[in-house]
């Protein structure tokens, strides 16, 4: 007997019809969902017991005591009695609503040609989840959108509620949008469903490099295991469009997946190698902070944390939790009695934990800037690091993660000949974006132009010094507030994006974590700009006066005819082929005349 397999297969012409029918179904599930948490609210419950007790009164079926335990029997009728059309009018004011909604999304333009509408955008695909010959689950992703909207399905349409995204806040480039996603019932509680929405992505990311974000449509408390399935895969929850039935549940949520919050929630697409690169204007300890906190665990086992603390208490990084420390802030040449090597004994800490353990190895390095003036050698230091990255990267799913300020150092382990897994996340203070829009007329992407924002943002962050006379000058904060980052973050190689090299703008906030820039407090005016105000047109001068101006057009027509004195027609004067420039001239009366040279005597 053969084992029954489960795969992920694209969509087949002969699947129009039980695909039809899986959406149907999914959307309809909504409907049962809210019927049952309706039930199971205190509420309906407290009303269920109240009109029934006042049933049992006014039939006056309560106990009397006088035929034993059977007395009790006689008010259960008067309970079912009443929750019958309780039941019914949950029901009945649930089902227009999700009738209309299941009737909007089959006859919206995907489900009309589903073969020729996901074929438009190599990003997009419909896919169908199979187990054995049964199909358990489907997920489509569009991606052929340009703005990204997710099309809103009104639930009440006599009262036109509509939502759309605002423009400026949207990302540049493609968004890829999960039109329908669902899975069987009985094999969520697998999380095969994860598996699904993540291939769905990869193919998205892979095929289709214009894609810079996907968003999920999601349903609340109504279909849980949907948004658990988003927060898995690094989705952030963006807004609520319109609430429904009796509860007022939120019908759709918006999530959108940022590079930053997926690498610091994904356990699982993690890189080999990943730098934060702190300065004196902007650190991004809270950013590493948040990155450590993280629960570092896969399917199947949990990750081993080594930090190696050279600058920053171990507990400013990392609390609780099992984390290896090595604490060599007193580590100091020159000063500890006991002094060894750091870079070599990095090395050798990494070669013990890979005997000692089959987990994943997450090692941490704060900062490479203590290394280098402890070590005092550029090289050496590189092929220490080199070394402990080769090693980790031997042990799939490990990495290797450093902190510093010093460019060179990050110069030399960014580049590609280092490694090509990488995740550079560079902190900058909100001030730089500031001064970008008001010197420059350079506001962020999308209020301005990716290249011609990235041209001048740039130099502009590379140039240090600058750069802390903004924040440390006259006119300047006095320091980066730890509070609110701009990020900077450079996505190289396998990730989970799948793309070559990726840059992207983003934010982080100690209340919201991973988020857009548009979200801090401190740039809140550069995010409500809608683009060039026009200047008011000027007042014509020949209006309201008691005598006429203009012309109109047979006087216009009669003023270009009137010839002007020494008016140039446009012909050219023709001359001969043949002829010179030749001097005429005139002897007068005064002309001095001497037929001898006064200068004979001159040799020249």
């Amino acid at each position: 007997m053969s084992q029954e397999v489960a795969a992920i297969r694209p969509y087949t012409p002969q699947d129009e019809k039980l695909i039809r029918f899986r959406i149907g179904k999914a959307n309809m599930e909504l409907l049962a969902s809210a019927n049952n948490q309706a039930y199971k609210h205190p509420l309906f419950i407290a009303a269920w017991l109240a009109l029934s007790a006042t049933f049992v009164q006014l039939a006056g079926w309560l106990p009397e005591g006088k035929y034993g335990i059977w007395e009790y029997i006689r008010p259960l009728p008067a309970l079912a009695a009443v929750a019958v059309p309780l039941l019914f009018a949950v029901d009945w004011s649930h089902r227009q609503e999700f009738e209309e909604h299941t009737r909007l999304v089959l006859q919206y333009p995907d489900l009309r040609q589903l073969e020729g509408y996901y074929s438009k955008s190599p990003g997009s695909g419909l896919w169908i989840l199979e187990y054995g010959d049964s199909l358990v689950g489907l997920v489509a992703v569009d991606c052929s959108s340009e703005d990204g909207d997710i099309p809103t399905i009104p639930f009440a349409p006599k009262d036109g509620a509509s939502h759309s995204k605002s423009s400026d806040m949207s990302p540049k480039g493609k968004t890829g949008i999960i039109r329908h996603f669902y899975v069987s019932e009985r094999y969520r509680p697998v999380g095969i469903q994860d598996d699904l929405l993540e291939h769905a992505i990869k193919h998205a990311f892979s095929k289709d490099p214009e894609v810079n974000e996907i968003q999920g449509i999601g349903y609340g408390a109504l279909l849980p295991y949907v948004g658990s399935c988003f927060s898995k895969m690094g989705f952030q929850r963006d807004d609520d469009v319109k609430s429904l039935g009796v509860l007022r549940w939120k019908r759709i949520e918006k999530q959108a997946m940022a590079l930053l919050r997926t690498f610091t929630s994904d356990p699982q697409n993690r890189p080999t190698l990943v730098v934060f690169q702190s300065s004196a204007a902007q650190t991004t300890v809270p950013i590493l902070r948040q990155y450590l906190s993280k629960s570092l665990t896969t399917k199947d086992k949990p990750r081993h944390r080594i930090l190696f603390s050279l600058i920053h208490l171990p507990s400013d990084l990392v609390e609780g939790g099992e984390v290896e420390i090595h604490d060599w802030l007193e580590n100091v040449p020159g000063y500890s009695p006991n002094y060894f090597n750091p870079g070599t004994q990095i090395v050798s800490t990494i070669e013990r934990a890979l005997e000692n353990t089959t987990s994943p190895i997450d090692v941490v390095i704060d900062s490479i800037d203590t290394l280098l003036s402890d070590i005092e050698s550029p090289s050496d230091i590189y092929k220490h690091l080199h070394s402990a990255h080769k090693k980790l990267s031997a042990r799939p799913g490990s990495s290797l993660i450093l902190h510093g300020t010093n460019i060179e150092l990050i110069s030399l382990v960014t580049q590609a000949s280092f490694t090509s897994s990488l995740v550079h996340i560079k902190g900058h203070p909100t001030v730089i974006l500031t001064h970008l829009n008001t010197e420059y007329l350079t506001p962020p992407p999308p209020l301005s132009l990716d290249v011609k924002f990235w041209s001048v943002f740039i130099p502009l962050s590379q140039r240090q010094r600058d750069v802390n006379e903004l924040v440390f000058g006259a006119k300047g904060e006095g320091s980066g507030d730890p509070n609110e980052i701009v990020v900077e973050i450079l996505v190289r190689g396998g990730t989970g994006r799948k793309r070559n090299v990726e840059r992207e703008l983003e934010a982080w906030s100690v209340s919201l974590g991973p988020c857009r820039w548009s979200d801090l407090e401190a740039l809140k005016t550069i995010a409500s700009k809608r683009g060039p105000v026009e200047a008011p047109t000027a007042a014509d001068p020949t209006q309201n006066l008691s005598f006429n101006l203009s012309l109109t057009t047979a006087q216009q027509e009669a003023r270009a005819q009137v010839p002007l004195p020494y008016a140039h027609e446009g012909k050219p004067v023709e001359k001969p082929a043949d002829t010179k420039g030749a001097i005429f001239y005139d002897p007068d009366s005064a002309d001095d005349l001497d037929d001898d040279d006064p200068d004979e005597d001159l040799d020249i």
